[in-house]
């Protein structure tokens, strides 16, 4: 009868800060052993020769996250070392996989301003060693590894990576005055790129979005509903919807409060930049150096006004 040993080893690399380390040792006798079959995920085997009649396993497993959490949770997914013996019957092994996906999914999301690209590690470590000479949060990836980046087989330089969109936009600012074509990317598991060149230009899918950005600051809203306004979330309910439905392939991007990315602030200085001193609450609409303010107002007169604004 012959005997097989499998071994199956699973490592998982994810570039960027956090890291969480785990080893594996296994050893086996390796009396009638004829094949020994070594399979690795996203990870290196070396073999080496010795003299002791034994086989041993050593597996480095090394998870790097831009979260602890999120570096913790792949190491743990990482099925251990496995032994199994079949006779010369072809029986296969169930084995457990991990799919990688499903370890980082949604979990791992983060914001990167990028910089470069290079097509060795070697030359993205330079460019990050470089770059940390002003920016010491800078590291680099590599894009096949997340969806949501262009799939291209080259390692991103990167400053970042920040959790927030609003931190990573208050780099990008200062960072465009030596790099003006710099810009932020989401990176994920997502299908979906998301990018942030400018205060207001941000794309899906790398086309720039026409926005409909609904704002209430805080004192006028609470002005209307002390005059007996209805319910303002109402009204963006069914706006969002209109839109939704009618012009769903339109590039619109129907944003409620701040985007994501900006601050209030932003928004106070913009809406001063279009002539709207006193900040009310309506609806900004932005479609490349084209604004607009429309002061809120019942559903059909404002769709009516946005549809106007956007030549739909």
């Amino acid at each position: 009868m012959k005997k097989y040993y499998i071994v199956v080893l699973a490592i998982f690399m994810v570039f960027s800060l956090q890291a969480k380390e785990k080893n594996i040792t296994k050893t086996f006798l390796s009396n009638n052993v004829e094949i020994l079959k070594l399979e690795s995920k996203l990870g290196d085997v070396k073999i080496e020769n010795w003299a002791k009649d034994e086989i041993e396993i050593n597996v480095a497993i090394k998870a790097l996250s831009n979260k602890q959490l999120v570096a913790e949770k792949i190491v743990e997914k990482v099925e251990d070392t496995k032994e199994e013996v079949y006779n010369d019957e072809a029986v296969e092994e169930e084995m457990v996989e991990e799919d990688y996906d499903a370890v980082v999914g949604a979990e791992e999301v983060f914001y990167v301003i990028s910089v470069s690209a290079t097509k060795t590690e070697e030359d993205a470590k330079k460019s990050v060693a470089k770059l940390k000479k002003n920016y010491e949060k800078s590291d680099y990836l590599w894009i096949p590894d997340y969806k949501s980046l262009s799939g291209k087989e080259l390692f991103s330089v990167f400053i970042g990576p920040y959790e927030d969109a609003v931190d990573a936009f208050d780099m990008l600012k200062k960072y465009k005055k030596e790099n003006k074509n710099a810009y932020i990317v989401e990176v994920s598991q997502k299908q979906e790129r998301l990018s942030i060149l400018d205060k207001f230009d941000y794309r899906i899918n790398n086309v720039r979005q026409k926005l409909i950005i609904s704002y209430a600051e805080k004192e006028a809203l609470d002005e209307y509903y002390n005059n007996g306004g209805e319910d303002w979330s109402w009204f963006n309910s069914d706006v969002k919807a209109y839109f939704d439905e009618k012009f769903s392939n339109s590039n619109i991007s129907y944003i409620y409060g701040v985007p994501f990315w900006l601050k209030e602030q932003d928004m106070i200085d913009f809406a001063k930049e279009i002539g709207n001193e006193k900040l009310t609450f309506g609806y900004y609409l932005i479609d490349g150096s084209k604004t607009k303010f429309i002061e809120h107002d019942i559903v059909s007169s404002v769709t009516d006004k946005i549809v106007n604004f956007f030549g739909l």
